[in-house]
């Protein structure tokens, strides 16, 4: 649990200061906690790494710094409601700060067009005191407050099981007089995106993506030692379950179940890539529970600025026999994609990297 007064010692949260990136067990700190921090003198910039420098304009005296690693999307938390976290940061730290955004930023990039932050202040410990302020600001809400920008996926839009997605949606159909409470069209999967995710991410920093390309290709070495047979990277979509697991009437999720065979093969190999991302701090959870999604509430479309999530009542589905055990036919894994949260319709999900395997 990770909340105002406790944080989780097992999924720490991750922090980006300069070029380290750091983990954190303490509570999240609230505007005004930190103070800025007067012990060393300017001889402290002998120090100073190539990210995001202080420099002194030696005719005004003045210290900047001008900050391009901090995402575009962290932006409104630092200016905040009505600029109220700005100001307070500039009258902790004795600064001023100017957000500067020509462009708005493509989602999971870590800047786009002309964007930065610059800092100015007196003396280089206010400015250097700003910076690690806004940093720590913008790395507590990509971690607690935005969403995720990329995911690995195993894609099974062939045209097997994307023929058996519409076959499946009739079979419902035809089973039912009388509409499931809560199922709407629009709830079932585009069957050109029907694929198996191992694990979402937050790439909001251009090194963690490379970070990700590179986890993504060690697993893929790591993983075509348990391939050692063609036969291996074929996985049978048979059967159905839902989320949650616990209350079929309230369902957000119905999903197809996805084995190889022998059966753990595919199980270890989705694994290998969640431990090793897990590892380097990337993904919250070390093993997948693997599916492949058929049906989801939240692609549902409602009226409102803050909809709520419906749920369906997916009781009636799961105790049919035929729908139960539905085949969705066989599939042969021969790629690992790196995804961005964001495709064209009747298209799959736009690749940030895709490794073979």
């Amino acid at each position: 649990m990770d909340d105002e007064t406790t944080a989780s010692v097992c999924t720490p949260r991750l922090f980006h200061i300069d070029s380290c990136r750091y983990r954190s067990n303490l509570p999240p700190l609230k505007s005004g906690d930190v103070l800025p921090y007067y012990e060393y003198d300017d001889d402290a910039m002998n120090v100073e790494t190539d990210i995001d420098p202080i420099v002194k304009n030696e005719e005004t005296g003045i210290y900047s710094c001008n900050i391009k690693s901090i995402p575009g999307a962290c932006y409104r938390f630092i200016i905040g409601q009505g600029g109220s976290t700005k100001k307070i940061v500039e009258k902790d730290t004795n600064t001023r700060i100017s957000v500067q955004s020509t462009t708005r930023g493509e989602r999971g990039q870590g800047k786009k067009g002309n964007e930065s932050i610059i800092i100015e202040g007196q003396s280089f410990n206010d400015v250097e005191a700003c910076r690690t302020r806004l940093q720590c600001i913008a790395e507590d809400a990509i971690q607690k407050k935005l969403a995720p920008t990329h995911f690995v996926s195993v894609p099974l839009n062939f045209p097997e099981q994307k023929d058996s997605i519409a076959a499946f949606k009739d079979m419902i159909a035809a089973t039912f007089s009388e509409e499931i409470k809560g199922l709407h069209d629009d709830m079932f999967v585009d069957s050109d995106s029907f694929h198996v995710t191992v694990g979402v991410l937050k790439l909001y920093h251009q090194g963690d993506v490379e970070l990700a390309i590179q986890t993504l290709e060690e697993c893929a070495q790591e993983i075509k030692k348990l391939l050692v047979d063609d036969s291996h990277h074929v996985v049978a979509v048979k059967g159905i379950g839902s989320f949650p697991v616990e209350n079929a009437a309230k369902t957000n999720v119905l999903w197809a179940n996805v084995v190889s065979n022998p059966s753990p093969i595919f199980q270890n190999a989705m694994n290998i890539i969640a431990a090793a991302f897990h590892a380097k701090g990337l993904m919250d959870e070390d093993t997948v529970v693997i599916h492949a999604t058929i049906i989801n509430s939240k692609h549902h479309k409602q009226k409102g600025r803050y909809p709520k999530r419906i749920q369906f009542d997916a009781r009636a589905i799961l105790s049919d026999e035929a729908l139960c055990g539905f085949d969705f036919g066989r599939a042969t894994v021969a790629t690992l994609h790196l995804s961005k949260m964001k495709r064209n319709k009747g298209e799959y999900y736009e690749p940030e990297f895709i490794v073979e395997l």
